[in-house]
């Protein structure tokens, strides 16, 4: 019986770096690859080895965003459960049953936050050693998309494609406005102290503050969303201090530009 499907999200010139090992094979457990392509170029197609996978489906996506493409998978995902993934993550067949045991165990929760590793499995991050409830998160702690797992229901939201890779101008932030919409829509979000995959690039693109104006946009953006307009505008005044000197103004002035932009735009995510 087919439980979990790990939606893996990637694009046309990503296809040959895919390697089947990967994503093994898994009791209860199925790949669905989602891939963008240039809406001017013709529709790839999966590599021999996917093509040769009973488990394993794989759907052309035309156009660019992260978010859209993470919203089509979910749009075909057709069990109860789901893992985010990406196509420079890997997994064993231990991971994956395990991640579904959690939700057998915790049935009242609709989304799972997992730890990830590197490649040498060292975390990614320093994580929790203890469950938490997201909303009651310990200071400083993230979320990374390929560390989620979800319940599907009509409450479960999409990510809202103004954010994240390939939106043009907001380069992230994808994965905490998803989970402030699901918050919104009265899920249940527990964090767990297990490993559920390990990634090639440990480094996110929320990391990217100081290079990339699209980071600091968003960062802006996010607060704006979740948060009543004068919350947002006093948390993100209580950031510059933490920025570095010489880096304030203009770090000040982009996330001030993203909260403007998410304020004058209004969208919301669909559900």
């Amino acid at each position: 019986m087919e439980r979990l499907s790990v939606l893996v999200c990637t694009m046309s010139e990503r296809l040959d770096a895919l390697r089947p090992e990967q994503y093994p094979a898994a009791d209860g457990v199925i790949y669905v690859f989602s891939c963008q392509y240039a809406a001017t170029d013709a529709a790839p197609q999966a590599p021999r080895w996917l093509q040769e996978r009973p488990d394993a489906s794989f759907h052309p996506l035309a156009g660019r965003g992260l978010s859209a493409n993470r919203n089509h998978a979910i749009g075909l995902c057709r069990t109860e459960l789901a893992v985010i993934g990406d196509d420079d993550v890997s997994y064993t067949k231990a991971r994956l049953e395990g991640a579904i045991a959690v939700f057998d165990k915790h049935p009242d929760v609709d989304i799972a936050c997992f730890q990830a590793t590197d490649m040498r499995g060292k975390p990614i991050k320093a994580y929790a050693a203890a469950p938490f409830e997201y909303e009651k998160r310990p200071r400083g702690a993230y979320v990374t998309s390929f560390e989620l797992a979800l319940r599907l229901s009509p409450a479960l939201p999409r990510f809202d494609e103004r954010f994240g890779l390939g939106s043009g101008r907001l380069g992230c932030g994808e994965e905490e406005v998803f989970l402030c919409d699901a918050c919104r829509n009265g899920l249940r979000i527990v964090y767990f102290p297990i490993v559920l995959c390990a990634t090639e690039n440990a480094h996110t693109t929320g990391q990217k503050f100081y290079e990339e104006a699209a980071v600091r946009r968003a960062k802006g953006a996010v607060l704006a969303y979740c948060y009543p307009a004068p919350e947002a505008l006093l948390r993100i005044l209580r950031h510059v201090p933490l920025i570095r000197r010489g880096r304030r103004l203009r770090s000040l002035a982009d996330m001030l530009a993203g909260a403007a932009y998410i304020w004058k735009t209004h969208a919301r995510t669909a559900r």
